[in-house]
């Protein structure tokens, strides 16, 4: 059996469970404390992150792009990465977005709302310590977490003069959600995919969880709560589209294009900073990881200038998803850049020329590697 080590707040915990959920694959979720935490984890990956998934074979597995396509192969029925080209790509491509994109709109309903920050910090104390532990150590426990991850607040984009353009494009992307749901249960229609698991992530693990968006946001949008409620306790998957059904349902093709006009241009700002970085002979062919941030880069949201710190391991996700469409006969080539050409602009096209070298990951970092 898999254990997922994790908590039921954490972002990318969240997105491994609903997948197992869906495939119905045996595993017991862990609570990792905090020796596994800040000690055993990063012997058991290199890195203090969660989830880690544990297998059968006593293999410890960090990434939850890798441990999902690690788990597809080994229980390929039912397949939750789509079969045919356009939802194949579509479910990546939204799975990278839902990754990437939405962590700042996670973030800040997260650390910028008292009620919050008092929920994450108790849940955080008693995921940590053992029951016995008095209340005031367990909250020095929570408050070093804390402070580290309210310390990449900037970081990802959450600055005070972005806030409100954060609270903008997210209930602008949820009335979008909310459109497309009251025709479909999931994210491609009938069937969920890996796109569903990975906007379980912050719509889960933040958004249905944290008080203040659970109990101010969320209710807005009838049809996105009801999904997050089936998200919660997703029932093992018993059956497939046919393998002639590569429809994207329209009432999704709003979603699509936010993403491809925003999250394209913020992928591009960042190769240009990773493609510099790369040049210099430290970093030359994977001498060192990349830092894990860079320079700031300007991107648009909701028609508006952002800025966040550019990220290199996101680019590294955008290469999985581009290699998607290069692993693809060509008659399926064809029919994915057909159905994505429909859209408005040529983000696609941008997104497929992509100039950046080639990364590979190391735990949570990457570095270049030649081609």
């Amino acid at each position: 059996m898999y254990t997922l080590y994790g908590w039921r707040l954490s972002y990318f915990t969240r997105k491994v469970a609903v997948y197992m959920s869906f495939k119905n694959i045996p595993f017991k979720e862990k609570i990792m404390t905090a020796y596994e935490l800040t000690i055993a984890a990063k012997k058991w990956t290199g890195a203090s992150v969660m989830p880690i998934l544990l297998t059968p074979q006593g293999k410890y597995m960090q990434d939850t792009w890798d441990i999902i396509r690690m788990l597809e192969l080994k229980h390929p029925t039912p397949p939750l990465i789509p079969l045919t080209p356009k939802k194949r790509f579509v479910s990546s491509f939204i799975e990278a977005w839902a990754d990437e994109f939405w962590v700042p709109m996670a973030m800040h309903y997260r650390w910028n709302y008292s009620e919050s920050i008092v929920f994450f910090k108790k849940e955080a104390g008693d995921n940590m310590l053992p029951s016995f532990v008095p209340r005031f150590v367990k909250d020095i426990a929570a408050n070093e977490v804390a402070k580290t991850l309210i310390s990449f607040l900037p970081v990802v984009g959450v600055r005070d003069d972005q806030k409100d353009l954060i609270h903008a494009w997210t209930v602008d992307m949820l009335g979008k959600l909310d459109a497309h749901f009251a025709l479909h249960p999931y994210i491609l229609g009938n069937v969920p995919s890996s796109a569903d698991c990975a906007l379980a992530g912050p719509l889960v693990a933040h958004l249905g969880r944290d008080p203040w968006p659970r109990d101010n946001l969320i209710p807005q949008f009838p049809h996105v709560l009801a999904w997050i409620e089936r998200m919660k306790d997703p029932p093992p998957l018993v059956r497939t589209d046919r393998k002639d059904d590569d429809e994207i349902p329209e009432s999704l093709r709003a979603v699509v294009q936010s993403a491809l006009q925003e999250f394209v241009p913020m992928l591009e700002a960042t190769a240009g900073q990773v493609s510099e970085v790369c040049k210099k002979e430290k970093f030359f062919n994977g001498v060192k990881p990349l830092p894990r941030r860079l320079e700031d880069i300007t991107f648009p949201v909701l028609g508006k200038q952002c800025q966040k710190s550019a990220i290199p391991f996101g680019l590294w996700k955008a290469q999985r998803v581009i290699s998607e469409i290069h692993d693809m006969t060509a008659d399926n080539q064809h029919v994915v850049k057909e159905f994505m050409g429909s859209f408005s602009g040529n983000h696609f096209d941008r997104l497929m020329m992509l100039s950046v070298p080639r990364l590979e990951r190391i735990d949570v970092r990457v570095k270049h590697v030649q081609d």
